[in-house]
């Protein structure tokens, strides 16, 4: 999809990602040097006990 114009992909809710979207999202983040390709992401942050 890169190829015909930029492209944004967002992920929401990365703290649930299992080890294989992990894999692919570091493979985008490289890729973005290459490509017109915006990544963003969103996760709850952790919490700390009180």
């Amino acid at each position: 999809m890169c190829a015909t114009s930029p492209l944004i992909l967002v992920i929401d809710d990365l703290q649930w990602a299992d080890e294989a979207i992990v894999l692919v999202w570091h493979r985008l983040c490289a890729a973005t040097s290459q490509l017109p390709l915006l990544l963003v992401a969103a996760r709850t942050p952790a919490t700390t006990p009180a």
